[in-house]
This record gives structure tokens, C-alpha cells and sequence, in this order.
């Protein structure tokens, strides 16, 4: 119930709809747990599993952060 008192205050800003806004965090939530996901997986591999990928144990955080094309350059 609203009273007097309370005021209602945009949700967002001008020029910067809410729909746009309620996009952009889902589709950040989503990214998050897709990584997330993708970390765990990597985490419940054998190391020889890892080791057909071409990755260590080690590495593993470091190459969830790194864009796929720039790891595989150095070699």
C-alpha cells in the first residue's frame, strides 16, 4: 500500500529502458553460470582428461578468464 509519504522512483535511468536493463542482467547471469558450469566440468576431469586438452590442473582458472585464440598462439 503507498502513502503519501513514499515516492515512486524510476527504475531506470532516461534513455536507458528497463527492458534494456533487465536484459542485460539476465544475459550476465547467464554468462556467469554457463562459466560457472564450464569451470566444474573442467574441475571434474581426470588429469588425463585435461591432458588430451591440452591443458593442466594448474590452468584451469587461467584459461576460463583468457579468450579461447590468445592461449593458443604461444605454442
Amino acid at each position: 500500500m503507498l502513502t503519501r509519504t513514499m515516492r515512486i522512483i524510476p527504475l531506470t535511468l532516461p534513455g536507458f529502458p528497463a527492458r534494456e536493463l533487465g536484459q542485460r542482467l539476465l544475459a550476465a547471469l547467464h554468462k556467469s553460470m554457463r562459466r560457472q558450469r564450464d569451470l566444474n566440468e573442467l574441475r571434474l576431469m581426470s588429469d588425463h582428461q585435461l591432458n588430451d586438452l591440452g591443458i593442466g590442473r594448474g590452468e584451469i582458472p587461467g584459461v576460463m578468464d583468457s579468450p579461447g585464440q590468445d592461449r593458443w598462439k604461444r605454442y
